[in-house]
């Protein structure tokens, strides 16, 4: 293993907080401040139990104090992991919190474990930013790695010192929420959410998330003192609508080296009525060889090594659907002579008789 953990801290407020918080976050130093993060280094109670104050190391070696009252209000943005009473009931060592102060009540002195005296503020709002999991991971050179769960459905892979390997956004599963232009789906049918659910459910990651770790842990120890977290993010969203099938673009973004941000990008259709996912071939009127042909028809100028090539590594999922083209988009590696991405648009109307007419999507999305 490498010798060195450059240690990193995310700081993030939640969405409320955002909100709530000054637009300039005051740091957490002598002096008063208005507000202040930190990830939980010592719990101090009152005589009856209940939690009166929080160490916070807020990074750079820097510790500041807080103080807790029955008036601080108290929200998660984990709570399905770690709820507002539970974090009160016992903080976890290491969750990261966003503190909003109280402007009345005057600093207090407060000393520390260590014998540190510290003037500590009260809390009026405290907003608790992330949570461990129970269980970890271990690499395959039996590194230890702790699973942090954060606000917005993030998860974040952790050496023991605090560094972040990898953040992962899973992929989506819930789509109750969500909308195809501004018509929410439940109003276009009740069965389409249903149906995305259990469609992308079903299909999981498209990524290795082993994978994915291991290369992180690689380039962090070539270069501990410059690494960045690497990214992992699977997200799906509406990107055109036919009479016959709502399309709905999955895009998957990776770092495959430091530095560096690839995105994949795949269409799926769905039934408008029953929500039952459309095999993209099925779109189409023409075999496979037909298609591509007409693909291939609209390209100029390229050379027959890379035709053959390109017949030969199509895949209807290398197809993305818009209202008003359709892109061809062959990922790297999948093209001998081509080091990177490659691929190209084409309109509908050259597509005719070969694409149902009830598969050419509208330009513009379908409305109530």
């Amino acid at each position: 293993r490498c010798a060195m953990k450059q240690k990193q801290r995310k700081r993030r407020l939640s969405l409320l907080a955002a909100l709530l918080l000054p637009p300039v976050l005051a740091a957490c130093g002598p002096g008063r401040a208005e507000s202040c993060y930190g990830r939980v280094a010592e719990v101090q109670r009152a005589p009856d139990g209940s939690l009166s104050a929080l160490v916070l190391d807020t990074g750079d070696e820097a510790r500041t104090c807080v103080l807790l009252t029955p008036e601080t209000h108290v929200a998660s943005t984990v709570e399905d992991l770690l709820s507002e009473e539970e974090f009160l009931a016992d903080p976890p060592m290491g969750t990261e919190v966003s503190v909003l102060f109280a402007e009345d009540p005057p600093p207090q002195t407060v000393t520390g474990e260590d014998g540190t005296q510290y003037s500590a503020q009260t809390a009026d709002f405290l907003w608790v930013e992330d949570a461990r999991y129970p269980e970890g991971l271990t690499l395959s050179d039996g590194t230890a790695l702790e699973v942090w769960a954060t606000g917005f459905q993030e998860k974040q892979y952790r050496l023991s010192d605090g560094t972040v390997l990898l953040q992962e956004f899973p992929p989506q599963t819930d789509f109750s929420n969500d909308y195809v232009g501004n018509t929410p789906l439940r109003d276009l049918s009740p069965a389409l959410p249903d149906g995305l659910r259990r469609y992308y459910q079903d299909r999981g990651p498209l990524y290795d998330l082993t994978e994915e770790l291991e290369r992180a842990d690689r380039a962090f120890c070539q270069d501990p003192e410059n690494f960045q977290p690497f990214r992992v993010e699977q997200r799906v969203s509406w990107s055109a609508s036919a009479p016959g099938a709502h399309y709905f673009l999955t895009t998957l973004s990776r770092t495959p080296e430091p530095r560096l941000l690839e995105e994949i990008q795949w269409t799926d259709a769905f039934d408008p009525m029953t929500g039952a996912h459309i095999p993209t071939e099925e779109l189409f009127s023409a075999g496979r060889d037909q298609v591509i042909a007409a693909l291939l028809a609209q390209m100029k100028g390229v050379e027959a090594p890379l035709a053959q090539e390109l017949r030969d590594a199509f895949q209807f999922s290398y197809l993305c659907f818009w209202p008003d083209h359709l892109s061809v988009r062959f990922p790297a590696g999948s093209l001998p002579s081509q080091e990177y991405s490659w691929g190209w648009s084409i309109g509908y109307d050259a597509l005719s008789g070969v694409l149902r007419p009830w598969a050419v999507p509208a330009e513009e999305p379908p409305e109530l």
